[in-house]
């Protein structure tokens, strides 16, 4: 049973590396912009069901950043997920943190393969953020609530529903800041030349060094912020595996 959920949680992760698109061609430019792109229609229906407010249509690509992050999408942020996750502060923060992740795609070129590779390291790290996260409040919560220790409480069927709807919930909002992020056509664009330029590629080796470092992903992706300050955002020019080491040193660990 834990293998099962192990392989779900690898899925999930490599999420980001897949190509998402499918694109239509056609003839018509009005139908080409209004949805050429998955990413493009599921944020137009958003808005027509009124489930968005307005968000950044501007032509800047990368809009108006606070920390990293457009300010319309931190803003949406708030609004959507403050009040929900109000007693999981670190699951609240693992989100802000996918979001900026999201938008440091638009700081590479896309259709360079070796810079979108590094990227995608990036996005396994930031998902992993995430799930740890969850995993933070979800399993000393299901075993207090079943008595029964992880992972073999999921045995229990009605603990592994709870674990299981938990799973999909984190997925759908995720799933959900990569929407708003990529919200225009131009956006969806872009971030499309970047997936079908990983197309092939598998997740990398990233979070195994992670743990086996014994350095949380969420930690990791806020020393990353860090290091970016000193080379002028741009994230090609931190290696995260030298990063790992140098955190390793500072601990004192050899």
């Amino acid at each position: 049973m834990y293998r099962y959920y192990l392989f779900i949680f690898i899925t999930i992760i490599s999420f980001h590396t897949s190509c998402i698109f499918n694109d239509r061609d056609s003839s018509n430019d009005n139908e080409t912009q209004s949805g050429s792109s998955e990413i493009f229609q599921q944020i137009q229906n958003l808005i027509k069901e009124g489930k968005l407010p307005n968000l950044d249509t501007g032509s800047d690509i990368k809009g108006e950043e606070i920390d990293g992050v457009r300010k319309d999408v931190l803003r949406e942020i708030d609004r959507k997920f403050k009040e929900k996750y109000k007693d999981k502060p670190d699951l609240y923060k693992a989100f802000k943190l996918n979001a900026w992740d999201e938008q440091m795609v638009f700081y590479i070129n896309p259709t360079d393969r070796v810079k979108a590779e590094h990227k995608a390291m990036l996005s396994e790290i930031a998902v992993k953020c995430a799930f740890e996260s969850y995993y933070k409040y979800i399993i000393p919560y299901l075993e207090k609530k079943y008595s029964s220790k992880f992972p073999s409480l999921l045995n229990i069927k009605e603990a592994e529903d709870e674990y299981v709807e938990g799973l999909n919930e984190l997925l759908k909002d995720l799933r959900y800041i990569e929407a708003i992020t990529y919200n225009t056509y131009e956006r969806a664009k872009f971030y499309e030349k970047y997936n079908e330029t990983l197309a092939g590629t598998t997740s990398s080796d990233i979070t195994d060094k992670l743990n086996q470092a014994n350095i949380g992903a969420c930690e990791f992706l806020e020393r990353i912020r860090q290091e970016l300050k000193n080379v002028d955002n741009d994230i090609n020019k931190i290696d995260y595996y030298k990063l790992i080491e140098k955190i390793l040193n500072e601990r004192g660990v050899k």
